[in-house]
């Protein structure tokens, strides 16, 4: 079971950073420091993970619906919400075309509403095949978008960083389709 540690009031991931909040199961969570009355409660369970930290908010709302998580994002006062996207089994054709990238990223910021700001970067590097494969980096008004493609296992990972919302889900099965992933995970951050 992966772990959780809450220590001088923020939530460091140990050892297992992406894959501990994405874990089907619950995670344990071990408080470091005395639970305050600025603390709430901590939830954990198999459907969704709601995390509390006093001072900054970290709340996953992967299985949450756009509408609940807007409401969320309201709550709690985010400064941002994150979606990390890890897309297995993808097209290999696809994810090894700067070209499709690049159009991937433009019609993904008309999907979620998102205003480019400057040219979206593409980049092929990695020497070793176990490395090598395209990165890229899209600047929006309200952050950043940007993803790395390996070529050894066909898989893509995405983030999407804004300080406005967007609809995650409807994100995530864009993201699915495009790369023609066989299958994929997603993990939803709402940031303080």
């Amino acid at each position: 079971m992966k772990t959780n540690y809450i220590k001088n009031g923020l939530l460091a991931i140990a050892l297992f950073a992406s894959s501990a909040l994405c874990a089907k199961e619950a995670p344990v969570i071990k408080k470091c420091k005395k639970q305050t009355s600025q603390t709430k409660k901590f939830t954990a369970n198999a459907e969704l993970h709601t995390f509390y930290v006093k001072p900054s908010v970290i709340r996953n709302a992967t299985t949450s619906s756009f509408d609940k998580i807007k409401e969320d994002y309201q709550d709690v006062d985010a400064w941002g919400m994150e979606t990390c996207l890890d897309l297995k089994s993808c097209c290999p054709e696809t994810i090894r075309s700067a070209e499709k990238i690049k159009e991937y990223v433009v019609k993904l910021c008309e999907l979620i509403d998102m205003k480019r700001f400057g040219e979206c970067v593409v980049v092929h590097f990695g020497e070793d095949e176990t490395v090598a494969g395209y990165s890229m980096m899209q600047l929006i008004e309200t952050s950043l978008i940007s993803g790395h493609f390996a070529n050894l296992t066909n898989s893509v990972y995405i983030n999407i960083f804004s300080c406005k919302p967007y609809d995650p889900h409807e994100a995530a099965e864009f993201t699915k389709e495009f790369f023609k992933a066989k299958s994929y995970e997603t993990n939803v951050l709402l940031r303080k």
